[in-house]
């Protein structure tokens, strides 16, 4: 059977030795930005990492982005300026208003603090630099550093060696690291995460479901899209297998979040609902069925397959302690059923292969948490890069020194 391994109390926050003050630490996902002190236990801010952008041009985000969705969704564009956690090109201004709401929140002042970042194993030269420029040139921080999202995780559970399985809104990808060095050659990733299901949600809305707002109006597609609809919480619990093609079946009442803190009901056959929950598990066979017209998706999969891909890519005397530590973090992962659906779909896996999960009960936080933890620790701070050494060398010491 496979072994699923319970999680240590959350550790106490790491006081900073020198009496220093402790560095904002930052959480920038595709779908949430979460920031707080280095050496807290939870994050103090959380809020969309989306902005509403009206027919004037002004930008809108946190609570003013809800206030403003919700009194016209139609007349502005909601834009994501940080897929994957990346800084766009032309969206720099956009980012930093993401990033000045955790400082306004907490009324602290940028440029007495340090900065810390935690970062996609897959950052750019381009990426690192351009957040490089924003948080010493735009906010002017006295120094800053940056750390692997994969590596936080495993850290956050008291670990270095294992693998990072992030569950996230863009993507889902895991990512190997011995001795605290990430192996990004055998890191894999696929586009089924919350997006997908999101996608997924529309397209069946359009051919099937009844949406229903808040106060029992139908709803467009354009409205639905216009808010966000991600969240499919309830579709994983008792982690059932949909069957293809669909038939008629009695409906469902469904009340999904949406990210303006309104709910969303839908009314939608129970097998339908399988069928959403299935795109995290057999994407391909998902999308031909809501999409026939489009091509088979090689790169389209499964988290579980996504998993046992990276552990075949690594040598065997390698993958032998990795496959006794997998974390499982991201904010879908915390979808109700997914850790079992999970764990059953690993079971049939060869032996030298079947890993042992590691599934914290708030995985949405989990990357937060160790890099806050690893940012108050004094060889951490120690290896930071201050606002000197950037104005010397430029923003490419970001990727000299952030690996």
């Amino acid at each position: 059977m496979l072994k699923r391994k319970a999680e240590e109390p959350a550790r106490s926050a790491v006081e900073l030795p020198d009496g220093s003050p402790a560095a904002m630490v930052m959480d920038m996902g595709a779908y949430q930005v979460r920031a707080g002190k280095a050496g807290a236990p939870e994050p103090s801010s959380e809020y969309l990492t989306l902005t509403a952008v009206d027919a004037n041009g002004s930008a809108y985000i946190g609570d003013a982005l809800q206030a403003k969705v919700q009194e016209n969704a139609q007349a502005c564009t909601i834009r994501n300026p940080a897929p994957g956690g990346r800084v766009e090109a032309g969206m720099e201004g956009l980012v930093e208003k993401l990033w000045a709401q955790a400082w306004r929140r907490h009324n602290w002042h940028s440029d007495q603090r340090g900065w810390v970042h935690t970062s996609p194993p897959g950052m750019s030269r381009t990426d690192g630099e351009r957040a490089a420029e924003l948080v010493f040139e735009g906010f002017r921080s006295p120094q800053a550093g940056w750390i692997p999202a994969p590596q936080a995780a495993l850290f956050g559970v008291g670990c270095v060696d294992g693998i990072a399985l992030d569950v996230g809104e863009a993507t889902t990808r895991a990512t190997p690291a011995v001795g605290g060095r990430l192996l990004r050659y055998a890191s894999v990733e696929s586009p089924a995460g919350g997006r997908l299901l999101g996608a997924c949600w529309r397209e069946l809305l359009g051919k099937r479901a009844v949406a229903r707002g808040p106060a029992g109006e139908a709803m467009g597609l354009d409205t639905i899209a216009a808010m966000g609809l991600t969240e499919c919480a309830p579709l994983l619990q008792g982690g059932g297998r949909a069957a293809f093609p669909h038939g008629d079946e009695a409906l469902n009442h469904v009340k999904l979040p949406l990210p303006t803190g309104e709910t969303l009901a839908l009314e939608v056959s129970v097998r339908d609902c399988l069928t959403i929950g299935e795109a995290l598990f057999r994407p391909r066979d998902v999308m031909a069925y809501l999409k026939p017209s489009l091509p088979p998706q090689a790169a389209l999969l499964g988290a579980h397959e996504v998993l046992l891909t990276t552990l075949q890519q690594v040598p065997r005397a390698t993958a032998h302690p990795l496959v006794a530590n997998v974390v499982v973090c991201g904010g879908v992962a915390a979808a109700g059923g997914f850790a079992d659906r999970l764990a059953g779909e690993v079971e049939a896996a060869p032996s030298h292969l079947r890993p042992t999960l590691r599934c914290p009960e708030e995985p949405e936080t989990l990357v937060w948490r160790g890099a806050a933890l690893m940012a108050a620790l004094p060889e951490f701070k120690a290896s930071m890069i201050t606002r000197e050494e950037y104005m010397e060398h430029g923003a490419s010491i970001v990727h000299a020194r952030c690996r």
